[in-house]
């Protein structure tokens, strides 16, 4: 009975621990300066099979606190694009304390900067 209490106790302290670190996600800003998509090829090989493949990113440079400006890239899975004009153009990474697969980045730039386009091609004819 002793043990199955200190067991009950136990499993509240973490279930409280995680909730309170849930809600408290951290996160950090970088200003941007330049933002453009692409892809990157990534693969894997071992001896004699293996995979290659491309995924959608996000290239960009950022100011540093020193003025310096640096190119970095993310994936686009984890992303949302804002275009705004309210905000300076700006990444915002929230981080989850728990789970980094979690992590989700909040994209900000300047109305109209996204190309809307359409293109249907139709190849050889009817016959």
């Amino acid at each position: 009975m002793k043990n199955l209490k200190l067991i009950i106790l136990l499993f509240g302290l973490v279930f409280i621990c995680y909730s309170c670190f849930e809600k408290y996600d951290k996160q950090y800003t970088q200003e941007i300066v330049a933002f453009n998509n692409g892809s990157s090829v990534d693969g894997r090989w071992f001896l004699f099979g293996g995979y290659m493949g491309t995924s959608p990113i996000y290239k960009y440079l950022w100011k540093q606190k020193d003025g310096g400006i640096r190119l970095s890239w993310i994936n686009s899975n984890r992303c949302t694009i804002y275009e705004t004009d309210k905000e300076n153009p700006h990444i915002t990474v929230i981080t989850n304390f728990w789970d980094n697969s979690r992590d989700w980045i909040h994209i900000f730039i300047p109305k109209n900067s996204i190309k809307y386009e359409y293109k249907l091609e139709l190849k050889g004819g009817i016959k």
